[in-house]
């Protein structure tokens, strides 16, 4: 069958940011194109209205919930691939095409492409991106080109898509991940690969991360506010997706804490609020993880126009 996409833009508050992202996806040959709205103004609203093929989906008020905001936008699209881009992301030329080129394999649920951050540090060994190893250590590198397609377990949340019924089956995104939201995206990619399905990060699809300045909870983890939200939402994944055996446990409260405390040291952070915000993260995180996923997506779901193939 005819594959169909469509892409997904959550945003809150960053117009200008949001209008460049959207000029650089005049090309690319999306089905239809979202814009999940949660400004406090009308600002956004607006540059999406001078840009007729572009679908405005008003969340109002929704602020750190970037779950919520991607399950409104699967509810509303009607692709057969749902493409996910942050407002503060640049497409490359050939991204969409170089994405949906992999769904021609029905053991594929989700790919993802390379999103280059000049913030992020890059690995000596290229072809270790996107892993989460047994023992809970977290891989990114999504900096990395190797050269080819690898077979991944997650790919990063500002250049991912995935077949939409799978979403729709999974009950779309945890929205347990609150505030930064870190690790939203890795919770889905690893149920969908706990589903069977196999997950491809292919470096060709690539975009420029812009890593815009947040709005309360910023991106430094030495503020006590992040590092609470960074506790709580590892300790949440690993807890949900990894179980708590016996190795888990010990990266979670004695490895975990011990990095912490080096970097601490290291960077000079405000001893006791940061360690007390990292432990209560961790606690909460833990406490969670013994209730239900919220999970389910909003309002009525359309039926796509054509499925995946």
């Amino acid at each position: 069958m005819l594959l169909t996409s469509s892409i997904v833009i959550i945003t809150r508050n960053r117009p200008a940011m949001l209008q460049r992202c959207l000029e650089r996806l005049r090309d690319q040959p999306a089905n239809e194109i979202l814009v999940v709205d949660a400004s406090d103004d009308r600002r956004t609203e607006k540059i999406v209205a001078d840009c007729n093929s572009i679908r405005y989906v008003p969340f109002c008020g929704a602020r750190h919930q970037m779950p919520a905001s991607r399950n409104l936008g699967i509810a509303r699209c009607t692709g057969g691939i749902v493409v996910f881009i942050d407002d503060d992301s640049l497409v490359h030329p050939a991204w969409l095409t170089t994405l949906l080129s992999h769904y021609g394999d029905k053991t594929v649920g989700a790919v993802g492409g390379r999103a280059i951050d000049p913030t992020e540090p890059i690995l000596p060994d290229a072809e270790m991106v996107g892993r989460l190893l047994a023992d809970g250590t977290r891989i990114d590198n999504f900096n990395a080109d190797p050269g080819r397609v690898l077979e991944v377990d997650r790919v990063r949340g500002c250049n991912m898509s995935f077949r939409r019924d799978l979403l729709v089956k999974l009950g779309g995104f945890d929205r347990r991940y609150r505030g930064s939201n870190v690790n939203e995206a890795a919770d889905m990619c690893l149920r969908v690969k706990q589903a069977g399905y196999r997950i491809l990060y292919d470096p060709r699809a690539a975009v420029d991360h812009l890593a815009a300045p947040r709005e309360a909870i910023s991106r430094d983890p030495g503020t006590w506010w992040t590092q609470y939200y960074l506790a709580r939402n590892r300790a949440y994944l690993l807890l949900k997706i990894l179980g708590g055996q016996r190795h888990i446990l010990y990266a979670l409260w004695v490895r975990d804490l011990e990095k912490a405390l080096k970097q601490s040291r290291q960077a000079s952070w405000s001893g006791s609020p940061w360690l007390l915000a990292h432990l209560l993260g961790k606690v909460v995180g833990s406490w969670i993880a013994l209730l239900p996923r919220q999970t389910g997506l909003p309002t009525a779901i359309r039926t796509p126009r054509h499925n995946s193939p």
